[in-house]
């Protein structure tokens, strides 16, 4: 649990993992409902890769090359120089990309990373009333207000808690020249209750417009990537191949004793119906997949929204500093 008085992104990741729950009905009933609706052709087709480039696709037939592709991805091998993957693979990936980030999109998790953000600036000086609404009847003292604290140069207790950060990320940029002027901004106006009022107010959207952004985004696409979830999701795939190799007899038969006829048998029997399969059976190797991750993937993106929220946050001070000067 996070200390209410450490300024941090753990607040953000509670929040996070608090919600978790509302992910996985969406995310079972995403890939269920692509699964389903995907060709035989499709679901039954592999790509040879170069790297992370497909070079080519092998779809289904019975011949010597497909059993030999077939067989071999089962097992986790390659073919003549190719990594193997499913076609199926790129699409589920791409489903739980579109979720995940649907998730972190929604009003439900903006609302709950907002609180936990403007409860953890609200804590900050104890000795502080409750917020006031004074921003309405004091917007121009409390701009020139902001123009004094931004020309400070020293820290208090609070600002060198944020300095102390773990993430290197974030030190990275609270150790720059705006996010030093950010510290002691945030710090000398959670002194008052109208400068506390307009940080949460500034956090608020702060939060919104960096949930919705595309560098966090690509930051979870990247972090998906990073932590192999493609790979458990290929590997799924393979098991689903494998339990149908073992129904025809073919799952320990070596490659080159594979006949052309018995593949032919088990492509039309499989044809059919190995979407169905896939959806009934895949949609909850990704849910428990992404159960194992998500405490990762929480605590990664609690990381960008904080940089992010307070990159915002610097922006919106800097705009109020050049309104009060010009």
């Amino acid at each position: 649990m996070s200390n209410d008085n450490n300024f941090s992104y753990a607040a953000i990741e509670e929040a996070i993992r608090s919600r978790k729950e509302e992910l996985f009905p969406a995310l079972r009933s995403n890939i269920q409902q692509r699964l389903s609706t995907m060709s035989s052709s499709e679901a039954l087709t592999f790509r040879l890769l170069k790297g992370e480039k497909e070079i080519k696709r092998v779809v289904p037939s019975a011949t010597k090359e497909y059993a030999a592709v077939l067989i071999r991805f089962c097992r986790g091998q390659s073919y003549d120089g190719y990594v193997i993957d499913s076609a199926v693979t790129p699409i589920v990936m791409a489903n739980v990309e579109s979720t995940l980030l649907s998730f972190f999109a929604s009003p439900s998790i903006g609302e709950s990373v907002a609180d936990a953000i403007s409860t953890q600036f609200s804590k900050q000086n104890p000795s502080t009333a409750a917020l006031s609404q004074e921003l309405g009847t004091n917007t121009e003292w409390l701009k020139t207000e902001v123009t004094t604290i931004l020309n400070y140069s020293n820290a208090d207790s609070i600002a060198l808690q944020i300095l102390d950060l773990a993430s290197g990320q974030i030190q990275e940029f609270l150790a720059s020249s705006i996010g030093k002027q950010l510290v002691v901004a945030i710090t000398k106006m959670m002194a008052t209750s109208a400068g506390k009022t307009f940080i949460i107010q500034t956090l608020r959207v702060a939060v919104a417009k960096v949930m919705a952004s595309a560098a966090l985004k690509a930051a979870l696409i990247s972090f998906l990537k990073k932590v192999g979830v493609g790979i458990l999701i290929k590997s799924a795939i393979g098991k689903a191949l494998i339990a149908m190799l073992a129904v025809a007899g073919l799952a320990h038969v070596p490659v080159l004793l594979v006949l052309v006829p018995l593949l032919a048998a088990f492509l039309i029997y499989e044809y059919n119906t190995f979407p169905a399969k896939l959806a009934a059976k895949i949609p909850y190797e990704v849910e428990r997949i992404i159960r194992e991750q998500f405490d990762l993937i929480a605590k990664e993106t609690a990381k960008q929204i904080f940089k992010g929220v307070l990159a915002e946050l610097a922006k919106q001070l800097t705009k109020v500093r050049i309104s009060v000067q010009h």
